[in-house]
């Protein structure tokens, strides 16, 4: 077995549904259940099963899960000390994103430092941002990207300010948000609650959702063919790849509607060079 396949059960064992822990380990559905496969086959006894209710694992399967969680963190424990000797210049960083910094700045960036140390490489997991605090605190990740104010106590350092946008196929109006269907996706509840405050300064009733999705490609996906509109947070730096109508949102005394995204990680991470190099490069970047 080599290191994905131990993230893989781990993955599955944290999220016992195959479309989910595909999307954090941005691997397709098929791929996934075809890796899990070649592992039972590598060890010669079933390891999981597919039902209504997600994976289930067999008592072989649960056992082997179980130790990739401490597999996995005596190899990050090696790759952290030798990432620590190598001045920054190789090793794999882990990390986890939000999903508009994911989506939107993360594949440029990492393309744009990859050209200048190509001896790194990123193990990157798509998260919510309370989510990634906590992985982060607890020593699963590197380090993180996150949005809003999660709890965290570590470094924390500004690499986006992000505003959040009405897009639809077709120009619509603040007026008209009220009456037409809203794709939404989910959300921690620290972002659910920074969009509901914001709906309740404008409208006394609640918003018409039309569909909830469990991935934001399915939400774009939506939106693109006509179908209502969804509320997204977009980096400035990003607006003019978004090929959608964006209705910025404002409060009712003017300030447009924005969050903040953060390259956070813990206090002795930052003295690793391979992680204190990346996030400068995040924070340099974001200035341009």
């Amino acid at each position: 077995m080599n290191d994905n396949d131990w993230k893989i059960l781990y993955t599955l064992y944290r999220t016992p549904n195959i479309t989910r822990a595909a999307g954090q380990l941005f691997m397709s559905q098929s791929a996934l259940t075809k890796r899990l496969q070649a592992i039972e086959k590598e060890w010669g006894v079933p390891l999981a099963q597919r039902g209504k209710n997600g994976i289930s694992f067999t008592p072989e399967g649960d056992y082997l899960a179980r130790s990739a969680g401490e597999m996995l963190e005596k190899l990050r424990s090696l790759r952290d000390g030798m990432a620590n000797v190598s001045a920054g210049q190789s090793g794999t960083i882990r990390m986890g994103v939000n999903n508009h910094y994911g989506r939107y700045l993360l594949p440029g960036m990492m393309q744009s430092y990859s050209a200048l140390y190509p001896n790194v490489s990123f193990d990157v997991r798509k998260m919510m941002s309370n989510e990634i605090a906590d992985a982060v605190t607890a020593k699963e990740l590197q380090m993180g990207i996150i949005s809003g104010e999660p709890e965290f106590n570590g470094v924390r350092r500004l690499i986006s300010v992000d505003g959040a946008y009405a897009i639809s196929k077709q120009p619509i109006t603040l007026r008209q948000l009220v009456n037409l269907p809203r794709v939404v996706q989910p959300l921690a509840p620290e972002s659910a609650k920074f969009y509901s405050s914001w709906w309740d300064e404008w409208f006394a009733s609640p918003p018409l959702i039309g569909v909830q999705v469990n991935q934001s490609s399915s939400c774009y996906e939506l939106v693109s063919n006509g179908y209502g509109y969804s509320i997204v947070l977009i980096p400035n730096r990003a607006l003019e790849s978004v090929k959608l109508c964006k209705l910025p949102l404002f409060h009712k005394d003017g300030r447009q509607l924005t969050r903040n995204s953060w390259a956070i990680c813990r206090e002795e991470t930052y003295g690793y060079p391979l992680i204190r190099e990346w996030i400068s490069f995040l924070e340099e970047s974001s200035a341009l």
